[in-house]
């Protein structure tokens, strides 16, 4: 075999290795859309610029479809002066964001209202915002989930 031979055989064989990665890549993202995409708990993930990237059908549901810059998450409560049971104000998704990404660190577990339409009762939705960065510091994107909290809510009142 000669040394152009070799190296042929070594370029295939990588092509192969290549061919074979990008086959398991792709099945790991199909597996993990899948598992997102069924989730009760609603998933948003936005862009640095609050470009949403992905949302999934729990998500686009709690929030009556307006999804949006989170549309659906009002500061209705903030102005209103409602509280948790705690007796700490609730905010709106874009205050939160805001804190979030101002602050460079999660909020998490605070409660918001989600209304949805004039005929459908407001949701209480327990929410958690995920900053994440670069090595440099800069946002990359920003994780935020939306669990229904309703009932719960109801009860503890």
């Amino acid at each position: 075999m000669t040394d152009l031979d070799y190296r042929d055989a070594q370029i295939v064989s990588l092509a192969a290795r290549v061919r074979e990665l990008e086959e398991r890549e792709a099945t790991t993202e199909g597996r993990f859309q899948a598992l997102v995409q069924s989730l009760d708990v609603g998933v948003i993930v936005l862009l640095a610029n609050q470009q949403i990237t992905l949302c999934n059908p729990a998500a686009r549901e709690l929030l009556g479809g307006r999804v949006g810059s989170l549309a659906g998450c009002s500061d209705d409560d903030a102005r209103s002066g409602a509280t948790n049971p705690s007796g700490v104000p609730l905010l709106g998704c874009d205050a939160l964001l805001r804190e979030a990404t101002t602050r460079k660190r999660p909020v998490r577990d605070v409660i918001v209202t989600a209304s949805q339409d004039s005929d459908t009762a407001p949701r209480r939705l327990l929410v958690c915002i995920i900053p994440q960065h670069d090595d440099k510091g800069d946002l990359t994107q920003v994780i935020v989930t939306l669990t229904d909290v309703s009932l719960c809510h109801k009860l503890t009142n």
